[in-house]
């Protein structure tokens, strides 16, 4: 049985570490972002306390020789996945959702890339190193939805056709 002192010790403890992720989540420019701070846990094992200081680290000398860049459109599209994967339709927000997160991709590909071929590897090469973006897909996704709830008319052959006969029979 612990103390009431230790008891309270440790409660204190808790209740400092919430302050502090509650402080970091501040600095989360996105949605997924703030979940991710709210599922940091404190850790005891000596190389991944040694790997996370390192990557921020690397990410401090980023923002230092680089401008920000910006988290904020991102939004958490994995049940958007799921649904395209068993054959579901998008909705044009869903898809939307998907071009930004493409437009985000190709931007931290860009952030990533190394100044020349002599500057050595940090410890966030890695994960820049595994962004594959998709120009094309973005681009079309961006041409063929206009808003939410809005599809452009030559989004595709069927769809212009039927628009213009629509437009046809209302003349």
């Amino acid at each position: 049985m612990l103390s009431p002192a230790l008891q309270r010790f440790k409660i204190e403890r808790v209740e400092e570490y919430y302050k502090i992720t509650d402080q970091i989540k501040e600095y989360a420019g996105s949605n997924p972002g703030k979940a991710m701070c709210d599922k940091l846990r404190p850790s005891s094992n000596p190389e991944w306390i040694r790997t996370s200081l390192d990557e921020t680290d690397a990410a401090l000398c980023r923002l230092i020789k680089n401008d920000r860049i910006s988290f904020g459109a991102n939004s958490d599209i994995r049940s958007t996945i799921k649904s395209a994967q068993i054959g579901q339709t998008l909705s044009g927000k869903e898809l939307l959702a998907i071009a930004r997160l493409l437009t985000l991709t190709d931007e931290l590909s860009t952030y990533g890339e190394k100044e020349n071929e002599d500057t050595p590897d940090d410890a966030l090469t890695t994960y820049f190193d595994r962004l594959y973006p998709l120009p094309l897909l973005e681009r079309e996704i961006k041409r063929c939805i206009i808003s939410d709830d809005e599809i452009a008319d030559d989004a595709s052959s069927n769809l212009a056709s039927i628009r213009k006969s629509f437009t046809i029979i209302g003349n």
